[in-house]
């Protein structure tokens, strides 16, 4: 496998790692952070960090990002403002083993609209490496019993879900169209701040007509993790991932996050692991590396 076939693998995988942290403190806030408010700052603060790393690029560009603004924009309502706000709405609804099963069909439905429209042709190596890691995925969900799966409850909450994952595949789908003469900083600030300027009216009604945010310590953590780690480094990797890799086989490493999620839960909150968690971990691992395998046989067959 090339060098940046690795790299951008182990980008998926850091972004993966932030986001695991993004989904425990999405769950644990929710009492006291309002949605809007939680998605508001979180941007808000991307974006005061972007500005000044990312001013004097953005002007470079401007030419062609002028010329790219609906496409901008688009990105920045359905990445920015829908994808996350909705899911933020789904945690008050619905539970987090509900979140994890709906949100693991958006790698599927990624590869089958990217077959769909063409983006990305179909392969047994995508296709056997998207079934490893949905099932190492699953088996975290379901806590090692499979059969659990089918008897679970799903309610209106689980709708804003499958909606998010429909967003997110759209979402990945498109980012493959970005032009190649905007950067990958000056394509992250310009999303961000047209999410942010579609957000911002929901969260003036929200802080003002139903709950305003207290701020806090705790809270200031919280806006800063979220707004630093999940969105400015995370995306940014995982935007260069798909540049790399490609929609498809950077979507199959999503299926980490409740892997790495079980791990955080064991560190941070003592939680204990079973023996499916490493069987899990195996099968995600096994099915990004099958993935991408494919690729590399062929450039290997052609230099032999």
């Amino acid at each position: 496998m090339q060098n940046k076939s690795w790299i951008a693998i182990c980008c998926a995988l850091v972004t993966c790692l932030i986001w695991s942290g993004n989904f425990i403190i999405a769950r644990g806030v929710h009492e006291w952070i309002p949605p809007i408010s939680l998605a508001f700052w979180r941007w808000l603060i991307a974006l005061l960090i972007l500005t000044p790393i990312t001013f004097r690029k953005v002007q470079e560009e401007w030419i062609h990002i002028k010329a790219n603004l609906v496409y901008l924009f688009f990105m920045g309502l359905t990445g920015i403002s829908m994808f996350n706000t909705i899911i933020y709405f789904a945690g008050h609804h619905t539970s987090a083993s509900n979140l994890a099963i709906i949100m693991a069909t958006a790698p599927i439905l990624t590869i089958f609209f990217a077959c769909l429209f063409r983006i990305e042709s179909f392969s047994k190596a995508k296709s056997s490496g998207a079934v490893l890691a949905l099932l190492g995925a699953l088996l975290v969900i379901s806590k090692g019993d499979l059969s659990s799966l089918l008897t679970m409850n799903f309610n209106h909450g689980d709708l804003l879900v499958s909606l998010s994952a429909l967003i997110w595949a759209g979402w990945n789908l498109a980012l493959v169209k970005k032009p190649k003469s905007i950067s990958t900083l000056s394509f992250l600030a310009m999303t961000i701040f047209f999410g942010l300027l579609c957000i911002s009216p929901f969260y003036a009604y929200e802080a003002i007509f139903i709950k305003a945010t207290s701020f806090d310590l705790n809270v200031l953590l919280v806006f800063l993790y979220i707004g630093a780690l999940a969105s400015v480094l995370a995306w940014f990797l995982w935007q260069k991932a798909i540049e790399i890799l490609g929609p498809v086989k950077t979507n199959l490493i999503y299926y980490s996050i409740p892997v790495f999620a079980a791990f955080a839960a064991f560190i941070i909150l003592g939680e204990s692991l079973g023996h499916y968690h490493y069987l899990a971990f195996t099968l995600v691992l096994c099915g990004v590396l099958i993935s991408n395998l494919h690729k590399y046989r062929k450039k290997s067959a052609k230099a032999v």
